[in-house]
């Protein structure tokens, strides 16, 4: 009886700290065919994206190597980049890589290392969404996902749906932190939180 309990007070725990720290697997209510030409208009929109120096954009997606959705997703958007001509923003040329999230820590030195100006999250379980997103404020490195609850959770940019049409979400305080500059075009056609 005392590990139902137990149980039970785990459950109710993990449900309400489920949109900072993702302990249920997510759900991402739009394909990522219909995300990746949406997530390069908001690029496109971000004034300051490219900065610092670079000379081109890079896109690093985040994903779990133990969760097949993960795996999934971070794999259809590789092999969609592939397929399309999402190699060009604003006369930037664009790059895409991939990295198995373990640590914030490890997270900084991936971006370091791999000079990214966007990070790409696919769902993940039991991850930290705020401290995920305290290190793209460090590191000044626009956050973006498919899984619209994390950008109530401190992920700067998001899609979710509105009827049967994507919806963009902007983090307006996360991307302002992230040192993001959307114009208000993008802004008119977003659901801003803050």
């Amino acid at each position: 009886m005392m590990i139902k309990k137990k149980i039970y007070i785990l459950l109710i725990l993990c449900l309400l700290l489920e949109p900072q720290f993702g302990c249920l697997s997510q759900e991402m209510p739009v394909p990522v065919s219909v995300q990746m030409p949406i997530f390069m208009k908001i690029f496109h929109f971000d004034r300051n994206l490219i900065r610092n120096g670079s000379n081109q954009l890079t896109i690093l997606v985040l994903y779990q190597g133990n969760n097949r959705t993960s795996l999934n997703v971070k794999n259809n958007i590789l092999e969609l980049v592939e397929n399309n001509d999402y190699r060009n923003l604003r006369g930037f040329p664009v790059t895409f890589s991939s990295y198995e999230y373990k640590t914030p820590k490890d997270l900084e030195n991936a971006i370091t290392k791999s000079n990214a100006n966007v990070i790409y999250l696919t769902p993940m379980r039991a991850i930290d969404i705020s401290a995920v997103s305290e290190v793209c404020r460090e590191k000044k490195v626009l956050s973006a996902t498919g899984v619209a609850d994390w950008v109530q959770g401190g992920i700067s940019t998001g899609i979710d749906t509105k009827g049967d049409k994507p919806l963009i979400l902007i983090n307006l305080k996360a991307a302002k932190a992230e040192g993001s500059d959307f114009s208000s075009q993008l802004l008119k056609l977003s659901k801003v939180i803050n």
